[in-house]
């Protein structure tokens, strides 16, 4: 699941939902009494130690315990099944976990039942708040993952000055050639380049640019601009392509769209 589909808002209610569940579970009302006796807890016990320590660390892992089951349900899970999941994960992972660790201890399974049962709730809850609580709407990301675009594909074409000898004149224009690829694809028209190989003869395809613009004039406007086009190193043909809408590769620094 995309981190950017989760609802953090919700998260945080759920976390904070634990508290109250717990602050009702062990209270005096249900089993605070049985809790403490089965745990060998005096009330003397119960008073020491750090609050801010405890609830605080209590709180921080009830986040990542409501984050943790968010990634785990996704976006779209609705009531019954954010509700269903969160039963599974705090009786199949959670109380049959804590079982484990009980049999070892030689603990009460009453107290068990108690402790185990408080995680079912709380999970239950926590994945009913975040089922029936869906993110406001798909990410960009999410909503363009299967959508498609028109890009232009421009074949560049050995041009009537191209030439397989090497000079300085050559390598300072196929430089200024990267360098407008580079800007291109700063400016976010430029979304893929490389050269073809295998290429002989006069007119052979020499490499392919892909680039994502609203019309096949502003294409050829572009590639006109390209120095090496300009020389007439390189002829070109635009041709409309047909993508996924988020293709986002870009050249680096060791681009070579062509020789």
């Amino acid at each position: 699941m995309n981190p950017t589909d989760v609802n953090y808002f919700a998260v945080a209610v759920a976390a904070l939902s634990t508290f109250l569940i717990g602050g009702v579970w062990y209270s005096p009302l249900l089993f605070a009494g049985s809790w403490a006796r089965l745990a060998g807890l005096s009330e003397e016990e119960l008073q020491r130690g750090s609050l801010l320590k405890i609830f605080g660390g209590a709180l921080a892992i009830a986040v990542l315990m409501a984050l943790n089951l968010a990634m785990f349900i996704g976006p779209d899970a609705g009531l019954g099944f954010g509700a269903f999941a969160g039963v599974a994960a705090g009786l199949g992972w959670v109380a049959a976990a804590m079982a484990i660790t009980y049999l070892f201890e030689r603990r009460p399974w009453r107290l068990l039942a108690i402790n185990g049962g408080y995680h079912v709730v709380a999970f239950a809850c926590m994945g009913a708040i975040l089922g029936l609580w869906a993110p406001a709407g798909p990410s960009p990301a999410s909503a363009n993952e299967d959508a498609m675009q028109t890009y232009y594909a421009v074949l560049l074409r050995r041009g009537p000055s191209w030439t397989a000898a090497q000079s300085p004149e050559l390598q300072q224009l196929h430089q200024a050639h990267l360098s407008n690829l580079r800007r291109l694809a700063k400016d976010g028209h430029l979304r893929t380049a490389g050269p073809f190989l295998e290429q002989e003869g006069d007119g052979a395809y020499a490499g392919l640019l892909v680039l994502a613009v609203d019309s096949r004039a502003q294409a050829e406007s572009l590639v006109r601009a390209d120095p090496a086009v300009q020389a007439g190193r390189f002829d070109y043909e635009v041709l409309p392509w047909m993508s996924e809408a988020n293709l986002r590769a870009g050249p680096t620094s060791r681009t070579r769209a062509a020789p």
